[in-house]
């Protein structure tokens, strides 16, 4: 099993609790939701 990023792990997280949005640095906070 190989480990996801911590981003990737954080992303994942959030959209299992129905965030939907997010905000970042553009071209630095890249994770697709």
């Amino acid at each position: 099993m190989t480990a996801r990023p911590l981003g990737a792990q954080i992303s994942h997280m959030l959209k299992d609790r129905g965030v939907d949005v997010t905000f970042g640095i553009p071209g630095v906070h890249n994770q697709e939701m």
